[in-house]
């Protein structure tokens, strides 16, 4: 999914992308086939000049050889050696590598960007997108996204900002006319423009030798830190609610429960929080059954 930092960008991008497959489709019209295939020309041009071969391999040391090399199947130890979301270490420098790059795609996949993106939606057999939202200083939220939704499988988070639905901006729209922009928008092809979750932040802990991260919660909030522990370290604040473990949403988990999930998931860990006031106005007029049972609680992709 494509990020911009301003919905200005998003726009300029949408009328050069379409510039671009039109001046494609004319160019093609312009220079019918002509009965080769520049394709394969180019493929033979790069494969010898002036009867030298130009293809070249090399091996493991630097040397050159003659033909193409055997391919390599991808390094899967480290896959292989997952258990019940704890990653053994490996001592080889190529499993390092490995554990790198997944380490690298998962904080990217959990990672808040603050960018804006152009989402796609549709209505389900009720008529129901799926979302609930909450009006805040003249900007849109989403408070609720419902499990297994058109909302839900495009991707909306709780806490996104909408800026634009169906070519509405939203900027100063109050909850009733939002509701009249649900129910009026089309069945299919409905267009929605959000920036990514404004008032969370995501930060990544590791767990210490007795599997804590440092700090304590009390109904999904962030109440203490312990004095040079990982929390502390990197600066996760409190009166913070929980929203997200492992870009998993939490809201609405008791504690408990929450506890035997901290204590499953890897060594390293991501966070997602934001400020509990503002957090206690968006679910303000969520029912309990909302929170526990219905919200979407997708694992992520990456």
């Amino acid at each position: 999914m494509s990020l911009y930092p301003t919905l200005e960008d998003l726009m300029v991008d949408d009328i050069l992308t379409a510039q671009e497959q039109e001046e494609l489709k004319n160019s093609r019209n312009l220079y019918p086939n002509l009965g080769f295939d520049s394709n394969k020309i180019t493929e033979k041009v790069e494969a010898s000049f002036v009867g030298v071969q130009m293809r070249h391999y090399f091996d493991e040391n630097g040397q050159i050889v003659f033909s193409e090399p055997a391919s390599v199947e991808p390094d899967k130890t480290l896959q292989n050696m997952l258990d019940k979301d704890k990653i053994v270490a490996l001592d080889h420098s190529a499993s390092h590598t490995t554990a790198r790059a997944v380490a690298i795609k998962e904080a990217d996949a959990y990672e808040i960007k603050h960018g804006v993106r152009k989402l796609i939606l549709c209505k389900d057999q009720k008529g129901k997108i799926g979302i609930q939202c909450r009006s805040i200083d003249t900007g849109v939220f989403v408070s609720f996204v419902q499990a297994e939704s058109p909302a839900a499988k495009v991707g909306l988070k709780f806490g996104d900002q909408i800026l634009e639905f169906n070519n509405n901006y939203l900027a100063g729209k109050s909850e009733s006319e939002i509701g009249k922009y649900i129910e009026k928008a089309p069945i299919n092809g409905i267009e929605v423009i959000v920036r990514d979750r404004p008032f969370e932040r995501t930060t990544s802990l590791f767990k210490d030798s007795q599997g804590k991260l440092g700090f304590t919660v009390k109904n999904g909030c962030i109440q203490d830190l312990v004095k040079d522990s990982s929390a502390a370290r990197n600066g996760v604040l409190t009166n913070h609610q929980l929203v997200e473990l492992n870009g998993v949403n939490v809201i609405g988990i008791d504690d408990k429960t929450m506890l035997r999930m901290l204590e499953t998931v890897p060594q390293k860990v991501t966070i997602t929080t934001m400020p509990k006031h503002l957090f206690s106005i968006l679910i303000k007029k969520l029912g309990s059954s909302q929170l526990k049972k219905e919200m979407d609680r997708s694992v992520p992709e990456f």
